[in-house]
């Protein structure tokens, strides 16, 4: 579906974190604060 260009996953990606940070994203996410998807992006 990506590469017939039906879906843009770019519009599901809500945030980009680095990995110090996820530990409070994940506490976000069970907590349904978030809206789509957050990724780490710094390693």
């Amino acid at each position: 579906m990506m590469a017939g260009n039906k879906i843009d996953p770019g519009s599901i990606i809500s945030e980009s974190c680095g990995l110090a940070d996820i530990p409070d994203v994940m506490e976000r996410v069970g907590e349904f604060e978030t809206m789509g998807i957050p990724v780490c992006t710094e390693f």
